[in-house]
């Protein structure tokens, strides 16, 4: 939903690992929600979920708004335990400086029989979205001191993004047509960096510290805090003294809803996580990592977490770890 604003006030194939995700995750709801009592989800709410899970990545293409030349830039991923679908979008100047000319935010969910969500741009305004799919291409509808459409249709890894705006007496106009490529390198970055985490957290619970250091930079540091008595408390170990460590007893511990973000050499993943020592809860939190890609290798530069208690953090949706 890009800009419409300097004349007028408004301008504006998913891979088989993320089907079998998204397939996992709607079975799952289906029983969750009929053992809570509620109606599972409709077809047309799995399709909308999968049509949103299709868009997850980086988009980058050329484009015109209202006559001027763009290039647009569109991120696509999950936010907010994976239970929303966040655009982040900007129109960049088709010159060497690549400066940011409209920026602008939406946030969406799929929900029994229509996308119902909210966008926010650079003027400061909030519009309220209602949409639908329809295979593969999401038609939203946006309302508020504007009115218009935006038709995001994707054809494998090509993404035609149109914007029509509504004026409230006259016929809709289309002022906006840009055609945009998913950054394959970008998404291989995105998720290289999170095999590498998810290879940490089976280190741990393999209580092999050596493989885990062994993900690490020889610089990489590791802390861990936790609130006591209203203060935060923290500990640090290098490299070498986290691969020195010894622990008695088995772990378990599980990631779930990880987020990553890649800017060129830089890779940051945020992973809630909760842990059992000895088959017995023991605590939850968050992984921080962050990443940098040497040698066209992602290494762990730092990894932080978080030792809290509920509700201050999540236990792992699938519940108790199985033996």
């Amino acid at each position: 939903m890009p800009e419409h604003a300097i004349q007028s006030t408004r301008g504006s194939a998913p891979s088989r690992l993320r089907n079998r995700r998204a397939t996992t995750a709607r079975l799952l709801c289906t029983v969750l929600l009929a053992v809570a009592g509620f109606p599972p989800p409709t077809h047309a709410q799995a399709q909308s979920t999968d049509c949103l899970n299709g868009l997850h990545g980086l988009w980058r293409g050329p484009g015109a708004v209202s006559g001027r030349a763009i290039i647009m830039s569109q991120q696509w991923s999950p936010a907010i335990g994976g239970a929303w679908t966040e655009l982040t979008m900007r129109h960049l100047t088709p010159d060497s400086t690549a400066r940011t000319s409209f920026e602008g935010r939406g946030l969406y969910r799929a929900s029994r029989d229509s996308i119902t969500g909210t966008w926010h741009d650079m003027r400061g305004i909030t519009l309220r979205v209602t949409g639908r799919c329809a295979d593969a291409t999401f038609i939203s509808r946006w309302t508020g001191i504007e009115r218009g459409r935006t038709v995001y249709a994707r054809h494998g890894d090509t993404l035609v993004v149109i914007d029509s705006v509504s004026p409230a007496n006259g016929a809709a106009r289309e002022f906006g047509r840009s055609t945009l490529v998913r950054d394959t390198e970008h998404e291989a970055d995105r998720r290289a960096a999170l095999a590498v985490t998810v290879a940490a957290l089976d280190a741990i619970t393999r209580q092999d510290f050596v493989a885990l250091t062994d993900l690490m930079l020889d610089e990489g540091v590791t802390f861990s805090a936790r609130m006591r008595s209203g203060e935060v408390r923290y500990s640090s170990s290098t490299r070498l003294q986290q691969r020195a460590t010894t622990l008695t007893g088995t772990i378990s511990e599980r990631g779930f809803n990880a987020v990553a973000a890649v800017s060129g050499p830089l890779a940051t993943v945020w992973v809630p996580y909760d842990l059992y020592l000895n088959g017995t809860w023991s605590h939850c939190g968050v992984d921080a990592f962050t990443l940098l890609k040497v040698a066209g290798r992602w290494r762990i530069a730092t990894f932080v977490w978080s030792v809290e208690q509920p509700p201050a953090c999540l236990k792992h949706p699938d519940g108790p770890p199985r033996d």
